[in-house]
This record gives C-alpha cells, sequence and structure tokens, in this order.
C-alpha cells in the first residue's frame, strides 16, 4: 500500500509523469511563497486539486519543498491555467516552461511514437496494480523509460493508476 501511494505522491498522470530539465518563473495556482528558493519548479496539469492527479501534486509540492529545506520551490499551475491538455502539457515540459507535467500514455505512442508505452494503456494486460508497478519498475519498465528519454528529452519518473477501464454497453450484458 505505502508503494502505492508513493507513486501516486512522486507524480500523476495517466500512468506516466515527466520531468524537464529546466527552470521557470511565473505565478500559479499554489505558487509557493519562498523566496528563498535556489531553483523553481513549474508542475502543470489541466485538472483542479480536488482530482486525485491535482491532489498527488499538491502533495508531491509539499514533499519536494520539505525534502528539500525549501531549496526547492514548487510552483502548481492546475485547472488548466498554464496548459489545458496532455498535448499542451507536453509541449510546455519539452520547451522548459514546465518541469513537470502530468500526462497520458496515448501521447508517448501517438506523440513521441513510443508503441512500446502502450502496455500501460492495454486493457488486461496486468492481473493487478502491484503486477503493473512491478514491470514498471523492472528492466522491461526501463527500457520504456529510456526510449522516452531518448524521444522526448524528458524523463518518465514512474506510473500510477487513474482507475481501472469500465467497459458498459446498453443492450445487454458483456
Amino acid at each position: 500500500m505505502k508503494r502505492k501511494m508513493s507513486m501516486v505522491t512522486l507524480v500523476v498522470f495517466l500512468l506516466l509523469s515527466l520531468v524537464g530539465c529546466a527552470g521557470g518563473g511565473s505565478e500559479g495556482t499554489g505558487s509557493s511563497s519562498n523566496g528563498d528558493a535556489e531553483y523553481t519548479m513549474k508542475v502543470t496539469h489541466y485538472l483542479g486539486e480536488q482530482h486525485i492527479i491535482g491532489r498527488g501534486l499538491v502533495e508531491l509540492k509539499s514533499l519536494i519543498e520539505e525534502k528539500t529545506d525549501g531549496r526547492v520551490a514548487v510552483e502548481l499551475h492546475l485547472s488548466g491555467t498554464l496548459g489545458a491538455s496532455d498535448e499542451e502539457n507536453l509541449n510546455l515540459l519539452m520547451n522548459g516552461t514546465a518541469q513537470v507535467a502530468a500526462v497520458s500514455p496515448y501521447l508517448m505512442t501517438q506523440g513521441a511514437g513510443i508503441d512500446d508505452f502502450n502496455i500501460y494503456e492495454l486493457p488486461y494486460v496486468f492481473n493487478s496494480f502491484d503486477e503493473m508497478f512491478a514491470v514498471a519498475d523492472s528492466e522491461l519498465g526501463q527500457e520504456i523509460n529510456a526510449k522516452v528519454a531518448e524521444e522526448t528529452n524528458a524523463m518518465a519518473m514512474g506510473v500510477y493508476s487513474n482507475g481501472e477501464i469500465a467497459i458498459i454497453n446498453a443492450e445487454r450484458p458483456l
């Protein structure tokens, strides 16, 4: 259970979190008030603070600022205040405007051509969340992450679940 919470806390996006390499400095929702920070990190997502992804990013901000003794200030740009879609947030990450973006894995397959990332999107590939986390931490997961870094100049920090896929229909039981 602690492992699952760590993954959600570390980064939240529909299965992928990316960290870029550039610094930043504009106001956003939940901006840090720490003027003594040596580095400012912008974190962007299009959902708000009350969504599970937003709550995870709020916790990430708290942990980063606490663990770095305030040397790193985190500016949260939630509810689309910096980027209103996964595509926009990935672009912000890749051009250095944001340092962390919570984005969906389909972006890695469609936008960056990293077909291996489909493993996290396909239904019924994993028997449990623990199995998914084990694959993400495995040699295979590291190979996929290396492809992300090579193709996007960003780093995948982890995976998490945003819930299970529900398959429904209005005509008959599946």
